[in-house]
């Protein structure tokens, strides 16, 4: 049987700059790999029309890339063409029909590129240009595994070149009708490469210090910014620890943090590995869970927190005790075992239904298992 919790903390609404989400709960960037050309298609405005009709506060647009070779791989969605304005703009206006904000995440997979659809490999490794993959660029020309595609190191003149890329696509977002925008520095993609020790062992002023190793991201994040409307929010996807032996620590993390906050950053979505393969992932479910809080404490800012919540309890507590001011829901909003409907009805707080006139909080009874 539910039970209703007594403060509906998970339902207070929560405003970042003028953008004003009307719960704690989002949809974190989930790839579908059923991109054409980087273009999205029709299951994208299927999959997050879903999110939306339900109840989720927000949603990020999955991973998106800034130009063609930043790709995860073919099936990815990109934003480097005024041509694929419409198609998302489709989707943002179905998602603000249901009175719910969507973001998009900008990314480049860097030497993480090229690899073969999920369920289409036709190699163990990344995908060879013969075998309609293209070449990779990351830090150095180090590959993130011996049978993947090789990497081609990137020049200073071709780093200057990134932050307007991404800056580029920022303004393209803006008139796609995204409501907030995240740049993606996790997961072992281009931009976490460049921090990282383990992958950025460049010489010149982009690598070495942990000064250094930021330089790139700063410079993203800082055009990003100024093409950006001063009310319309910025968040940006950490890996907090890359969970590898030499890799950065929560400490480092943590000055990253406090070096990009002033840059006009306004909440951190705290993940976690995907430098190396050889990552170690603590065996305990809920790890994650203490980024959002050390760095929301260390730093004064908004944080998300990611990793298995998957119930009502969890989620609200998460947001009852100040440990994060959002919680995003990943594999129960893929399984749809658990989103703010089911919440709801938990909570016993009011939302509504897919039709009009009828509170989906008051429409099912306490004892069904919906």
């Amino acid at each position: 049987m539910s039970k209703v919790l007594k403060d509906p903390h998970l339902f207070t609404p929560i405003k970042i700059r003028e953008c004003t989400f009307k719960n704690r709960m989002g949809v974190p960037p989930m790839v579908l790999f059923e991109g054409k050309e980087g273009v999205p298609q029709d299951i994208h405005l299927v999959q997050y029309g879903r999110y939306a009709l339900d109840g989720y506060g927000f949603i990020i647009y999955e991973s998106t890339a800034i130009e063609s070779i930043g790709r995860i791989s073919p099936g990815c969605c990109g934003i480097w063409s005024d041509d694929f304005i419409p198609k998302y703009k489709r989707i943002t206006d179905f998602v603000h029909q249901q009175d719910c904000k969507i973001g998009i995440q900008l990314a480049h997979a860097g030497r993480k590129g090229s690899s073969a659809l999920p369920s289409k490999a036709v190699r163990k490794g990344g995908l060879l240009p013969s075998e309609g993959g293209w070449e990779v660029v990351g830090p150095t020309s180090e590959k993130y595994q011996p049978d993947w595609s090789n990497t081609r190191e990137l020049t200073v003149a071709e780093l200057a070149q990134y932050p307007k890329k991404f800056a580029d696509c920022a303004t393209r977002a803006i008139k796609c009708g995204f409501d907030f925008i995240e740049v993606h520095c996790a997961h072992g993609y281009l931009l976490n490469q460049f921090l990282s020790p383990l992958t950025n062992k460049r010489t010149d002023g982009y690598g070495g210090s942990l000064d250094n190793r930021m330089k790139l991201i700063k410079e993203v994040i800082t055009e990003v910014r100024k093409v950006m409307p001063n009310n319309m929010p910025l968040f940006v996807r950490l890996s907090c620890e890359d969970l590898a032996k030499g890799g950065h620590t929560m400490k480092d993390t943590i000055d990253i943090v406090k070096a990009i906050k002033p840059l006009g950053v306004d909440l951190i979505n705290c993940s976690s590995a995907g430098i190396l393969p050889e990552q170690v992932i603590p065996d305990r479910p809920h790890f994650q869970w203490d980024y959002a809080k050390q760095i929301k404490e260390a730093c004064n800012i908004m944080t998300a927190c990611v990793g298995q919540i998957n119930t009502t309890e969890e989620a609200n507590g998460i947001i009852e005790k100040k440990e994060a001011d959002v919680v995003l829901i990943g594999r129960g909003a893929l399984r749809n075992s658990f989103n703010p409907r089911r919440a709801a009805v938990d909570i016993g707080a009011p939302i509504p239904a897919y039709f009009e006139g009828i509170s989906w909080a008051t429409a099912i009874p306490k004892h069904s298992k919906y």
